[in-house]
């Protein structure tokens, strides 16, 4: 029993490591070296899966410090997904954003996150990590904004196409109906547990 647990376990980790790795070495690594061949880049890979495993070790003990596993998961999330989802939404609903600015303010987001959280860790801010989760995305978006007027920089058209939706047919009446009332249900929950 005890080693299919463990089986598992591994299966699972080894899969989020090799995952986080492989995305780090396309999505940042080779475009901005396209000439390392693919020794340099499973070598690479290793070490940054390796240096994600070593970060991941030295958090677990943390992970003690919350009163029970959902509660660090609802806190985890609020501080990580507001940068992400903010880059995303203003690259969407916005089409002047561009791509050196869109990094530039996740990366800032991402740090203003990490900054407020060591801050609440340590008793210097007492926020609530719902109201904690909106403020970062507000001032990702802004960050994004303030990035994008200092870099300046144009969007391509690959990346215009990618927001056009001027030949998308909108969605049916019951799906927009069905996440209207998801929005206002989300609402009340969120003001009701406020």
């Amino acid at each position: 029993m005890l080693a299919g647990l463990l089986a598992a376990i591994m299966s699972s980790v080894d899969t989020a490591l090799n995952s986080a790795s492989t995305l780090v070495i396309c999505d940042f690594v080779q475009p901005r070296r396209p000439k390392l061949d693919a020794r340099a880049l499973a070598r690479l890979g290793r070490h940054t899966t390796l240096g994600m495993m070593f970060i991941a070790a030295l958090w677990a003990p943390a992970i003690d410090r919350f009163p029970g596993l959902f509660a660090y998961l609802q806190q985890a999330f609020a501080y990580v997904t507001p940068p992400l989802v903010a880059v995303f939404a203003a690259g969407m609903l916005s089409g002047r954003l561009s791509a050196n600015a869109a990094f530039a303010g996740l990366i800032t987001g991402h740090g203003v996150s990490a900054a407020w959280f060591i801050a609440t860790q340590l008793g210097w801010v007492k926020v609530h990590f719902t109201v904690v989760a909106f403020l970062l995305l507000v001032m990702t978006l802004l960050a994004c904004a303030l990035w994008q007027a200092l870099l300046g920089g144009t969007v391509t058209d690959e990346q215009r196409l990618a927001v056009d939706a001027s030949h998308v047919e909108p969605a049916p009446l019951a799906v927009r109906r069905g996440a209207a009332m998801l929005t206002a249900l989300t609402l009340v929950l969120v003001i009701a547990f406020w």
